[in-house]
Order: C-alpha cells, then sequence, then structure tokens
C-alpha cells in the first residue's frame, strides 16, 4: 500500500483503485476591508477624493473660488461704514514714541485689504459653519444674507443626499460575493494554469481576464502562472492588488486552493485576503490501493471514516490562522474610508500654523526695525469681525477703547478740517498717520490700578 494522497484523475483512476480521503476545492478569493497590506498612492488617492465625488470639480471651483468669495464681498460692499457693522471704518489704537515714550491715541482707518480679506473668509466660513453668524444691519445687507443662507442650504442639502448616495453605490457594488459578481465589476484574476483552464472552462472566463505567464521569469505568457522560477501558489497571493492600473501584472482577486490560503496565513501571512462564494472547483484526493486487496482494505478504511477517525485527524492537522479576528462586517465607515475628512481638516490646522510662524516671524523682524513709533490696537475682534469683550491691559494699564472714540468723536464735531464719511470709506495718508489724537490719562479706566498702582500718564 503507498501510503500517501494523491489528486484523483481519469488518467489514475483507470490504473488503480483509490480510498478517497478529502476534497480541495478553488475558490474566488478577495481582498478584505482590513487592510493589512497597508494603503498605496492608488488607495490612498480614491479615499481621500470620496468626500469631493458629489459634486464634480468644476461645481467646486465655482463654489469656492467663484459663488462664496463674491456673496461675502458683496456683504463687505452693503456692511461697509453702517454704525454696528463688523465692517467698521476706524479702530483705536495706542501709539508709543520709542525714543521718547510718549504716549498718545488715535483712531485710524482700518485698511480695505483687511475688510476684503476678512468677507471672503467669512463667505467661505458660513459655508462649512452651515450659517452666516456676522451682524448684518443694512437692508442691502439683509437681503444679501438671504443669498448666503440660502445658497449654504440647498447646496450642503445636496451634498449630503449625493454622499450618500455614492457611498451606499460603492458598499453595494463592493460586495463581490461570487464569481459571477466578481466578472460583472471587471475584475481579473491571478491563477495557476491548471486551475486556470479548469474555471475558465466551467465559468466561461475569458483567458483575457487571467493574468498572463511572466515571460521574464521563464513563463509562456498565456493565461495562468506555469512559470519555474516564480513560485505560482504564492504569486497568486503575492500580486494581488486594489485599484491596481497594470492587469498583465497584478490582479483584483485570485482563483486559488482554500488550503494554500490557510496554510500562508497560519504564519501570519496575507491576512487582507479572504474566500468568498461557493466551490467553483472541487477534486478528490485519496490514497490508491492495490486491486488484489482493494475490496478489503477498502471496506477497512471506509469503517475508520464512518467512526470519525479520519475526521478528527484532518481537524487536528488543519493551520490555526494567526491573523486577527475580522470583525463583523457593517456598513460603518472606515479609518481609511474618511482619509479625505482628515486631510482636509489637517490642511487647515497646518495652515495656521504657517501662519502663525509668519506672525511670529513679523514680529520680530518689526522689532529689529526702528520706526521711531510703536503701535498697539486697542480693539480685537472675533472671526465673525465683531468687537470682543474683555479688558485691555498694556503695561500694567486698563484701557478703554470706547474712550478714545468718544474723544475722537467729540474733537472731530468741533473741528473744521474733519474728514467726511461718506460710508463707503476711502483710504487716505490718515491711513498711516490717524485721524484724531487723544492723551493718554484721559483714555486710562478710573478706579483702584490692575497692576501698578496709578492710572498717570507714563509721562
Amino acid at each position: 500500500m503507498c501510503v500517501a494522497a494523491y489528486t484523483i484523475t481519469a488518467k489514475r483512476a483507470s490504473v488503480t483503485s483509490f480510498f478517497e480521503t478529502s476534497d480541495d476545492s478553488v475558490y474566488l478569493i478577495v481582498l478584505s476591508d482590513d487592510g493589512g497590506s497597508g494603503i498605496d498612492w492608488e488607495t490612498f488617492k480614491t479615499s481621500f477624493f470620496t468626500v469631493f465625488r458629489p459634486f464634480t470639480y468644476g461645481s467646486w471651483l465655482m463654489i469656492m473660488v467663484f459663488v462664496l468669495p463674491v456673496l461675502g464681498l458683496l456683504m463687505f460692499y452693503h456692511e461697509r461704514g453702517a454704525t454696528g457693522s463688523a465692517y467698521t471704518d476706524v479702530s483705536p489704537v495706542m501709539v508709543k514714541q520709542r525714543e521718547t515714550g510718549e504716549v498718545h491715541f488715535e483712531v485710524r482707518r482700518i485698511p480695505t485689504w483687511k475688510h476684503v480679506i476678512n468677507s471672503v473668509y467669512m463667505g467661505i466660513l458660513a459655508f462649512f459653519q452651515e450659517s452666516y453668524d456676522q451682524s448684518v444691519v443694512t437692508w442691502g445687507g439683509k437681503i444679501n444674507l438671504l443669498a448666503i443662507s440660502s445658497f449654504v442650504l440647498l447646496v450642503l442639502n445636496v451634498y449630503t443626499a449625493n454622499l450618500a448616495a455614492i457611498l451606499t453605490e460603492d458598499i453595494t457594488q463592493g460586495e463581490v460575493t461570487s464569481i459571477e459578481s466578481a466578472v460583472k465589476a471587471g475584475y481579473n484574476f491571478c491563477a495557476e494554469r491548471k486551475m486556470a483552464e479548469t474555471v475558465m472552462d466551467l465559468h466561461d472566463i475569458s483567458p483575457d481576464m487571467i493574468v498572463p505567464d511572466p515571460e521574464d521569469l521563464g513563463g509562456d505568457g498565456k493565461a495562468g502562472f506555469n512559470c519555474p522560477n516564480c513560485k505560482a501558489r504564492t504569486r497568486v497571493f503575492d500580486y494581488m492588488k486594489p485599484n491596481h492600473d497594470d492587469g498583465s501584472v497584478y490582479c483584483d482577486a485570485a482563483l486559488t486552493s482554500w488550503e494554500d490560503l490557510q496554510v500562508l496565513q497560519a504564519s501570519g501571512q496575507h491576512c487582507d485576503k479572504a474566500r468568498v462564494g461557493e466551490a467553483l472547483v472541487t477534486k478528490s484526493s485519496g490514497i490508491p490501493i492495490y486491486d488484489g486487496v482493494s475490496a478489503e482494505l477498502t471496506a477497512l478504511l471506509y469503517t475508520i471514516k464512518n467512526d470519525g477517525v479520519l475526521a478528527q485527524a484532518l481537524n487536528a492537522a488543519e493551520p490555526t490562522s494567526q491573523c486577527p479576528a475580522k470583525e463583523e462586517s457593517t456598513n460603518s465607515l472606515s479609518i481609511q474610508q474618511l482619509t479625505g475628512i482628515w486631510c482636509f481638516s489637517f490642511f487647515f490646522a497646518g495652515v495656521a500654523l504657517v501662519v502663525k510662524l509668519v506672525q511670529a516671524v513679523h514680529s520680530w523682524r518689526q522689532g529689529k526695525v526702528t520706526t521711531g513709533i510703536r503701535v498697539r490696537p486697542l480693539q480685537r475682534y472675533d472671526q465673525w469681525g465683531n468687537a470682543t469683550c474683555h479688558d485691555i491691559i498694556i503695561d500694567g494699564r486698563l484701557y478703554d477703547p470706547d474712550a478714545v472714540r468718544e474723544l475722537h468723536e467729540a474733537s472731530s464735531s468741533g473741528s473744521q478740517n474733519d474728514e467726511t464719511m461718506d460710508g463707503g470709506g476711502h483710504d487716505s495718508s490718515d491711513d498711516i498717520m490717524g485721524i484724531g489724537r487723544t492723551e493718554n490719562a484721559a483714555v486710562c479706566k478710573k478706579g483702584a490700578s490692575i497692576l501698578q498702582g496709578s492710572f498717570n500718564s507714563w509721562n
């Protein structure tokens, strides 16, 4: 008796009798969602652009480069210079002479370019925040607010609905559960030559869908691996690659023995691959038996098999997978599928850090340059352009920016050379020199000292 198992072929069965021990089945092997092989550039690019797929690139450019900035600039046009508006014409500042230490206060005109940048920023912020929260006081601005709000409402609703439909479609189309669904999805396959020929005959698969034998490794270029130097049994797994663009080398799925994958996963390899569907081809293996004693020996072996001894031995010999257990499949989005969100969010965070660095370098350079004066703003504005409510303490003294405005208005009302404010605002030499001057003591609030015990003038 030959104690070995062989695949039972027609030619072998015609020579001697066999006792069937097990079945070796060919399955469809696909890439699972676990991503054990890492993320290549094509996969990253596909995942990154998923969040932008609801609109075409032209639509995104129209939204971000034209519509939102224009609506923001129109709001600036309507609101500039209006009482209570976020786009005020002037802002109080403290001016200190570097040489003498003399301090006075001015109300300086805010440059137009700052308002332009802020208005464009507000338009884009409204899109991501789903509302336009800036203070609007004029009738023109209020009507323009309807334009911004309606645009944001409609576009975001369309975006959400379209993205949900795209993700649902991807999940539905991405579920390859059989050889038929894989062919319909346009998959190509890696397989050994014999398995490829058998599956092509049974399932009407074109040879063009099978990765050819690599000629540079001694192959003949025909469908299926048969090359002597390419390790065909492991090559079918090694060259599975998602979103590949070279069907002559890589494949989307493999047609191979389930036992081969079990052996590899027992050593922790190819954990990102899984078996799907029913067996495509089943081949029986067995022990060849001499015909002279085949009747008696076959009866004995079947008795042992029916008692469960063979099944117990096969179960004990089955490799144990070292791959981590897979979670139950759901429609929840994975980290990889949300790549676009991570990258887009941290892009803005990175830009903020760059701006912070540029501001620090600019302040350092300004400190190195002697201009004769140092200008410090007495009023801060939040992201919506509204004045913030906080105590302004500079070098131990508490200052009131409203006092600067009130004293400036009082002095301007009695002057014959006051600048005429037309509501639209025009930059002049006052943008540099200031429009109105107030002494230090008049701006300090009355009361106890915050840090130094006195609110007297520095002089």
